[in-house]
């Protein structure tokens, strides 16, 4: 019977990438090049024991410099699309999670909605309080949450009725994680 693979075959080449060297050693490699082109090609070139320092310094200073940056930063329309966009993601997702149980004839019925908002300041603009770092669970009424957060009636429908929030809308949020988690209870009293 014949092998079902080929044997990995012994050639010198490979299909890898060579990792990206740093941009600190590339301007250290481009300093130590300058200083080489311009002494004498029959000099030897001597690093005394302070440029040496120097060089580790600066590569240092480099890489500690070279940090990734905020946020951008967004004009007032881009926030408000932003924050709209992330009001209608949270209503239509509790929406399609109100379904029908036999929970719901007592107003028992739980819900949880989870989902990641990568920016604070979209979740402060929506939340409507001035740094959503503060805090990292907040109690809401249904009739807060509906007004001021996603701004419509969060209902869902069943065969013969509609399903609607009961009691308090609690929010879990973690700032360095950006994760969000909307849960509470639903039925179909109000």
């Amino acid at each position: 019977m014949p092998p079902k693979r080929a044997a990995p075959s012994t050639s010198s080449s490979t299909s890898k990438r060579s990792k990206p060297t740093p941009p600190a050693v590339v301007t250290a490699g481009k300093s130590i090049l300058t200083l080489a082109s311009s002494t004498p090609a029959n000099s030897d070139l001597i690093l005394t024991s302070q440029q040496a320092w120097d060089l580790v310094a600066y590569t240092l200073h480099l890489e500690s410099s070279s940090s990734t940056p905020g946020p951008a930063e967004l004009s007032t329309s881009e926030l408000n699309q932003k924050v709209s966009q992330l009001q209608g993601l949270v209503a239509r997702g509790i929406e399609k999670l109100l379904k029908w149980k036999p929970s719901c004839k007592t107003s028992s019925a739980t819900y949880s909605f989870e989902g990641i908002c990568a920016d604070p300041r979209v979740m402060a603009k929506m939340l409507g309080v001035e740094d959503a770092t503060r805090f990292k669970a907040k109690k809401y009424t249904v009739e807060q949450f509906q007004d001021y957060i996603v701004e419509k009636s969060v209902y869902g429908n069943s065969r013969y009725t509609n399903l609607y929030l009961c009691g308090n809308v609690n929010l879990r949020w973690n700032h360095e994680t950006g994760e969000y988690k909307w849960s509470g209870k639903y039925g179909i009293s109000r």
